[in-house]
């Protein structure tokens, strides 16, 4: 452990800032750090702590800062600032509708493309039947004119590269509805949930509800129902490749409907069958299949219309889905359009460089830093707690400092943090990115002051290797996060 006191380069200077921490209440931070290092249960972990006032510009205390960790979640905090600092909060994706061939007498005789731009929140509606938000495309699609498509529902996803998953993600969890596949052209976050209740009587089916139900997946059973009252344990899976969505475990007779949600596979044909299940619905022939572009050779050159664009919204919106909910897909479609909006493409390599590029922007040193993926779902990026802690600070003084902090989850009150720290000094005075894969745990955000001229403490706090559980795990950087509120000014109650 380094002592304290030594300056920030990149903060400015304490007499543009109100007082900073007492000698006292920076000595108590140096205890907790102790404290934390010393606890049992993460004698076998890596750890890696950086605590900086930016009222006087001086490291509190610091343990392996200049080390790489895996940052699980927290590497959204540099997809985020990547994105404000390349595509800017206004930025918005447009998902578009193009028709080709002629219209006679309500026939339309070429194919209806969608064409994606990567949006992630293209269908995702909650509460509501994904396949219900494409109603203003079937609206157009009426208002042209159509009662019968001859051709068929064409998904082109050309905006982005063809990668569908990250690097070093594992084969296990493929299926989860956390590591969905991302894409140019995607739907309803590309997952699909299967609805499953009691059949009412032992040794009875299930009841199965697949929402939404295109044709995508297929959901198999093989279970009967337990008596009443019985034990129910779902688990869904999905082997990749397939479209297959087998439900094991028990379920009893009288069991409530349970969600079990599932990825799937190939998003871009997801999202043409939704279209076409769309138009279907509001009684549109559609003769033709629903198909990805790629699959079938490509779109032929023709002649196309547009019909109708969509726009997502701001990313000063979506920001809070990113960091709050700590949604991967979005983190990995927002990574990629950094990309292609700052390269001019969207493959593993150009998606590195340009992340870079944008926080070397923000002044963050970025030797040493390994880019794999821009949710932190892979186990093959490595980032030091000082160059977060740095990113943190430059983002608060940086002119997109309000949409930031807003999107960030509060101990104990939303986002990931709701059920963390629901007591005591650091409940809705810590703003901060959890991050969490196996065997890997982080926090790292800020802790707001009783003045709210003064700014925060920035502190970036990552466990790499424990062997103890999870939940200990937490518990320990929660217990430190707290002292730093304490210090922070906040009572401890």
């Amino acid at each position: 452990m380094k002592s304290a006191g030594r300056r920030l380069p990149f903060v400015l200077l304490s007499c543009l800032w109100p007082a900073s921490l007492a000698a006292q209440d920076a000595a108590a931070i140096q205890l907790a750090l102790q404290r934390l290092l010393a606890t049992p249960e993460l004698a076998d972990a890596r750890i890696g702590v950086v605590v900086d006032d930016l009222a006087s510009g001086r490291r509190l205390c610091e343990h392996d800062a200049g080390k790489g960790f895996m940052t699980a979640s927290n590497m959204k905090l540099l997809t985020a600032a990547a994105a404000l600092q390349t595509l800017g909060p206004s930025f918005t994706f447009a998902t578009t509708l193009e028709a080709g061939g002629e219209l006679k007498e309500g026939v339309l005789t070429g194919d209806l493309v969608l064409i994606g731009d990567g949006d992630p929140s293209f269908g995702q509606a909650a509460g509501v039947d994904p396949v219900a938000t494409l109603a203003p495309f079937v609206d157009a699609v009426q208002q042209l004119g159509v009662r019968r498509l001859e051709g068929r529902i064409v998904g082109v996803d050309d905006v982005q590269h063809d990668q569908a998953l990250g690097e070093g993600w594992q084969w296990d969890y493929l299926h989860e509805d956390y590591a969905a596949p991302f894409g140019g052209l995607g739907f309803a976050e590309n997952v699909a949930t299967v609805f499953v209740k009691g059949g009412g009587s032992e040794g009875a089916a299930p009841v199965l509800r697949l929402v939404p139900d295109v044709g995508q997946c297929r959901a198999v059973c093989s279970l009967r129902c337990g008596p009443p009252g019985s034990k129910t344990g779902l688990q869904v899976r999905r082997q990749p490749g397939t479209a297959v969505v087998t439900i094991t475990g028990s379920v009893a007779a009288d069991a409530a409907e349970q969600p079990l949600v599932v990825s799937v596979e190939n998003p871009t044909r997801y999202a043409a069958l939704a279209l076409r299940a769309a138009l279907v619905a509001r009684g549109i022939e559609v003769r033709g299949p629903a198909v990805d572009a790629d699959d079938v050779g490509g779109l032929p050159v023709s002649a196309r219309r547009q019909l109708y664009e969509h726009r997502s919204r701001p990313l000063a919106e979506m920001l809070w889905r990113l960091l709050k909910d700590s949604q991967n897909l979005w983190a990995e479609q927002l990574w990629r359009t950094v990309a292609r909006k700052a390269v001019g493409a969207s493959d593993q390599g150009a998606c590195e460089g340009a992340v870079a590029t944008a926080l070397a922007a923000l002044g963050v040193e970025t030797r040493g830093v390994v880019l794999a993926d821009g949710s932190g779902l892979s186990r093959r990026n490595l980032v030091q707690p000082g160059q977060i802690a740095a990113l943190l600070a430059s983002l608060q003084r940086g002119p997109h400092r309000a949409v930031f902090v807003a999107a960030l989850p509060i101990a104990g009150i939303d986002g990931t943090l709701q059920k963390r720290m629901t007591t005591g000094a650091a409940r809705g005075h810590v703003l901060a990115k959890t991050g969490f894969i196996g065997r890997v745990a982080c926090l790292s955000g800020y802790v707001v002051r009783p003045d709210a001229a003064q700014p925060p403490l920035v502190f970036s706090l990552m466990l790499n290797n424990f062997t103890c559980s999870t939940d200990a795990a937490k518990a320990a950087i929660d217990a430190f996060v707290q002292e730093l509120a304490v210090q922070a000014g906040w009572p401890r109650r």
